[in-house]
């Protein structure tokens, strides 16, 4: 049954996500209902006797394909429920997404404190591509708050 699922969802993620429409110009309401088209699909893969494990994954990619910050963070946070602590990978990149959820919704104080718990948790595993997209996004945080010194600085780090 694991293996059914994980099959399903590889399928699932091979599905085109944008529309075009006779133009040649992204179609924001296509776009809009496959992004919800796939987060419900996900979201109807979850049920009592699903595994934790699964639940993560499942949770996680929930948050990653939501065009929704509420839902981005709703979801990333719900993932956290079933990450075993020492799961760096997965605790940090749920974190990532919350500080993003964060930052789409202008709340960029909130964005820091979860993109420097994603960035801890990326050094712990010397994840070198996470750590410079985590620098690099509170770089731009820090260039949104107009602290351009702090924001120079992470992006060097970058």
């Amino acid at each position: 049954m694991k293996h059914l699922i994980f099959i399903l969802f590889l399928t699932f993620l091979t599905m085109p996500v944008l529309a075009q429409n006779a133009e040649g110009e992204e179609d924001d309401a296509v776009e809009d209902n496959t992004c919800q088209k796939q987060v419900d699909s996900l979201l109807a893969l979850i049920t009592p006797t699903t595994p934790d494990s699964t639940k993560k994954h499942l949770y996680y990619f929930v948050g990653v394909y939501s065009d929704n910050a509420d839902t981005t963070i709703k979801y990333a946070l719900k993932s956290l429920e079933y990450c075993p602590k020492d799961d760096y990978k997965y605790v940090a990149d749920n974190y990532y997404n919350i500080g993003f959820g964060y930052f789409m919704q202008d709340k960029m104080q909130e964005a820091l404190t979860y993109f420097f718990m994603a960035l801890d948790g990326f050094e712990k595993i010397n994840h070198h591509s996470k750590i410079a997209s985590t620098y690099t996004a509170i770089g731009k945080t820090y260039q949104y708050l107009n602290v351009l010194d702090s924001s120079l600085a992470n992006l060097d780090k970058a």
